[in-house]
């Protein structure tokens, strides 16, 4: 979320926790939820912000995901070949595995 500006995401985060209910270490366990509030607030937006959401976690965790360079302006139908929980799900088991190793 940080390609937002930071602004943006304390503003985003904070709608969250608190119209929402949804702390930010309550998002790994509510992807779901996350991503359709991301969608709610953002429109075709939100599929950048996934991406780049992804791309972080590629970077922290070095992982490898195939992830095309998305540019504005995105139909729906361009982006919807990735599925969002799946590709955040499978950096947390990497991440877990990685941590009881």
């Amino acid at each position: 979320m940080s390609a937002l500006g930071i602004p943006v995401k304390n503003a985003f985060l904070q709608h969250l926790e608190f119209d929402c209910n949804m702390p930010k270490n309550a998002i790994p366990a509510n992807i779901d939820m996350f991503s359709f509030l991301l969608h709610k607030a953002f429109g075709l937006g939100a599929k950048r912000i996934e991406v780049k959401i992804l791309k972080n976690l590629q970077q922290i965790l070095n992982l490898e995901f195939d992830l095309v360079d998305y540019e504005w302006p995105l139909s729906k139908w361009v982006v919807a070949d990735f599925c969002f929980k799946e590709l955040v799900l499978k950096a947390m088991r990497v991440a877990a595995a990685r941590q009881n190793q």
